[in-house]
């Protein structure tokens, strides 16, 4: 009949065949950028952009694409600006893009070592809860002025020697972060998170301002030109409106007039 196709049975499983791995390859990629980083890191790869693995101290954590607009900082959606630090990149071997650690309540990315640190301190029996447990630590065995004065402020004499040789016991102490270094407490004074400078979020709020005020230059630049513009085009419509509108009579006479007295000078000129 007129309008029917007939397909050969092999064309008809080869057809069945190729919807139903057109659907399964759907719905792979599908899963895959909804329960994988893939998305992000296509697209990191595609804008040549950096990735955030950020966490926050509930144990969650998610892929995020930054934004370099600064140098030392980068800006990630819904979390701000991080500033990055020496030691938390890695690369990723497929796109190429750089990944840093980043702990989303510090606004800083994390050096490797950090938490591996953290880690030994407290397996040697080194009670750190919080951060300021960890600087009161560092500034006692690395800053000789805040020890004494944090010894002076102890009033039982047999408790103040105690933590003396504490003091001196963790200066000869040595962390082992395998399989990679080995470092003394009072090298711990000039890492993370001690070596965060401020230069670069002072570089990153002066450039915002700057762009703020390109922005306002630009903008009245533009509103001048524009006005420019369309002075020129009123004035280009009014001569053109003076050029083809009829002249009356008496404007007629005159041009006339002025023409044959200019004719007649340059006459009497050229006789001379």
């Amino acid at each position: 009949m007129a309008g029917e196709i007939i397909l050969i049975q092999y064309e008809f499983y080869t057809l069945i065949f190729g919807w139903v791995m057109a659907v399964l390859f759907g719905f792979l990629t599908l899963a895959s950028f909804k329960f994988t980083p893939a998305r992000v890191f296509l697209k990191a790869w595609l804008k040549k952009a950096p990735v955030a693995w950020v966490k926050d101290r509930t144990g969650r954590g998610i892929f995020l694409v930054g934004k370099e607009s600064d140098p030392g900082t980068i800006d990630l959606k819904g979390v701000g600006t991080v500033q990055l630090t020496e030691g938390s990149m890695v690369r990723e071997s497929n796109s190429r893009a750089p990944v840093f650690d980043v702990f989303a309540e510090m606004g800083t990315s994390i050096p490797k070592e950090y938490a591996a640190i953290i880690q030994e301190l407290r397996e040697k029996g080194l009670k750190i809860n919080k951060f300021s447990d960890y600087k009161h630590l560092v500034d006692l065995v690395a800053d000789e002025k805040y020890a004494s004065q944090f010894l002076e402020k102890i009033k039982d004499e047999k408790k103040k020697e105690e933590i003396r040789k504490g003091i001196e016991v963790a200066k000869k102490m040595e962390i082992k972060v395998m399989p990679f270094k080995t470092y003394k407490v009072h090298e711990l004074a000039y890492m993370f998170p001690n070596n965060i400078s401020p230069v670069y979020m002072d570089a990153k709020v002066t450039n915002a301002v700057n762009r703020v005020l390109k922005k306002e230059k630009t903008k009245k630049e533009f509103l001048i030109y524009a006005a420019v513009a369309v002075l020129i085009l009123v004035i280009a419509a009014y001569m053109l409106l003076k050029l083809f509108k009829s002249p009356e009579p008496q404007v007629i006479v005159k041009t006339i007039e002025t023409g044959v007295r200019v004719s007649q000078s340059a006459t009497g000129n050229l006789t001379l």
